[in-house]
């Protein structure tokens, strides 16, 4: 199958869900024509086959003019990448410039597939965006997902939300969780990891390994560390990628508190490196918190860890607690709560036993149900799915 896919991203890398992804659809032998705006120097890292090509849309690399040229030059590129390509499908991760693919697509009757990763009005209330803009971004979304041929959530929580929200049929919404890569994320030997990093071989190591935003929760673990530090004097928290901005405003919070010897701020982690990062973790956590939790999350980190042999300590969010409990990897606590979130980590500390058992669990669990190639399987169905129905409406 000949896939188009669209990707606009405000930084210069493309996440990682998106070359996961677009490797995992060229390894099951499908054609992947990307389009994006990510930087020529990263793309260039990632040493794509031929099989995999790339074609760059041009924009105005200054902040609040990237969306924008993006949008207007894709208005102009994209027509001329799908004539030239005939793709069978588009395929797009969710952002405001989809309103391009979608008008595009429905001209050239190119069925569209959109990927939804989360309620992005919540994410922009949180961020503190101005009333007007949030307005505009739910004006512009519900045009989006209307003129989609199917939408892919990564949770029940927010394909019922758009269904709701939008009054978007939900037979137009499928349920697809994310995934990990579990030839990628191996444990390492845990000695060999902290020498990597610089790290006591000793002491016992809180970890973190993802984007720094206000939701995912790492003030209260900061808040929860006092507490903690009362039952295991020398626990170390260390905390690795994320935004510079949240990163910079974290360690002040830790300096306020004259924290600084307890807490590590790796910065960004080489993504080659990451899973030798979290082997030097003795627990992982993902304190995640929403104001209004009705999404749910589908977190790639928590799946990270879990292939990397790490037990969680999760908030009870929808998608995390729950199935942290439910089988057995980690330990759930009620988001938002500092004692709780506590308490289960020194859990966690104090009991290497159980620790270890339910990072053996989580590695199973991954295998099982929450890898790539299960989640491109599923994907590539549903394309198959819709071109089918099209078929089926030319022949009636």
């Amino acid at each position: 199958m000949k896939i188009l896919y669209v990707l606009y991203h405000e930084y210069e890398r493309m996440p990682i869900h998106a070359v996961e992804v677009i490797e995992e659809m060229n390894r099951q032998g499908h054609q992947v024509i990307v389009v994006t705006a990510i930087s020529r120097h990263f793309l260039q890292g990632l040493a794509w086959p031929h099989t995999i090509q790339v074609h760059r849309v041009p924009i105005v690399n200054l902040r609040g003019l990237r969306t924008l040229s993006f949008f207007i030059n894709s208005l102009i590129v994209l027509p001329f990448w799908f004539l030239k390509e005939s793709p069978s499908i588009a395929y797009e991760r969710f952002s405001l410039t989809s309103l391009a693919t979608v008008w595009i697509t429905r001209l050239l009757s190119i069925p569209l597939v959109l990927e939804v990763n989360g309620i992005s009005v919540d994410e922009l209330a949180l961020s503190g965006s101005a009333r007007l803009r949030l307005h505009l971004h739910k004006l512009v979304e519900g045009w989006v997902f209307r003129g989609s041929d199917l939408l892919i959530t990564v949770t029940e929580g927010i394909r019922q939300w758009i269904g709701t929200e939008y009054s978007v049929p939900l037979e137009k919404i499928e349920t697809l969780p994310n995934g990990t890569n579990p030839s990628r994320f191996t444990p390492s030997d845990k000695g060999l990891a902290r020498k990597e990093f610089g790290l006591d071989p000793e002491r016992p190591i809180v970890g973190y390994l993802g984007s720094l935003f206000p939701w995912c929760g790492l003030e209260l673990l900061i808040e929860a560390s006092l507490l903690i530090l009362e039952s295991i004097p020398d626990v170390l928290f260390l905390i690795g990628g994320g935004q510079a901005e949240m990163k910079v405003d974290l360690q002040r919070r830790v300096k306020h508190l004259g924290m600084e010897q307890h807490f590590v701020f790796q910065g960004e982690v080489p993504w080659d490196k990451a899973a030798l990062f979290i082997s030097a973790f003795d627990l992982a956590v993902a304190p995640a918190q929403f104001s209004n939790p009705r999404s749910g999350i589908s977190p790639q980190k928590v799946y990270a860890y879990l292939a990397c042999e790490r037990p969680v300590v999760g908030s009870d969010i929808e998608g995390l607690g729950d199935m942290l409990t439910r089988e057995g990897v980690g330990v759930s606590f009620p988001s938002g709560d500092a004692e709780r979130l506590a308490g289960a980590i020194i859990q966690l500390l104090q009991d290497r036993e159980l620790a270890q058992t339910m990072g053996e669990r989580g590695k199973q669990l991954v295998l099982d149900r929450f890898t790539w190639e299960r989640v491109v399987q599923k994907t590539v169905r549903i394309f198959k799915d819709i071109l089918e129905s099209r078929i089926g409406q030319q022949e009636t």
